[in-house]
């Protein structure tokens, strides 16, 4: 059984978005009333709608429909904005993973050098102090 306070009979579809939620205007005396369906109907489980009223329930909306249901905007958010803004949030992850997959090969390879240097010792990456480059344009200096 649908609770009736949760979605209102006199209320106006305004839009949905791509995870299926529903969002509506209710009138109010003030102003109009938003809210969501979180994605649930009138053909959803009972147990999925009583842990919605309990806070249980975590549906996605995307943040677009979010300002818009806290008033933070006032035009409902096209479909075509929330598409561009979830390409763009894929490929920012995207690029994490790929960043996070250089990181772990880097550091793989510190641990090799580590393996390596408590085998053979340390090797010294350095030049002599008499070393003059023989292609450098500088002369050498005599006191």
């Amino acid at each position: 059984m649908f609770r009736k306070e949760f979605l209102p009979d006199a209320k106006y579809v305004v839009g949905q978005d791509h995870y299926g939620n529903v969002y509506f205007e209710v009138p109010a005396a003030r102003r109009m009333k938003r809210i969501s369906s979180h994605g649930l109907t009138h053909d959803s489980p009972p147990e999925k709608i009583d842990a919605f009223m309990k806070g249980q329930y975590q549906n996605k909306t995307p943040t677009e429909w979010q300002h818009w249901l806290r008033h933070a905007r006032a035009d409902p958010p096209k479909e075509h904005e929330i598409l561009m803004n979830e390409h763009v949030r894929m490929r920012t992850l995207q690029r994490a993973h790929d960043k996070d997959l250089k990181h772990q090969q880097w550091k793989e390879e510190k641990e090799q050098e580590k393996v390596l240097e408590e085998k053979y010792g340390k090797q010294e990456n350095y030049k002599s102090e008499q070393y003059v480059d023989p292609t450098a344009e500088t002369e050498e200096w005599k006191p």
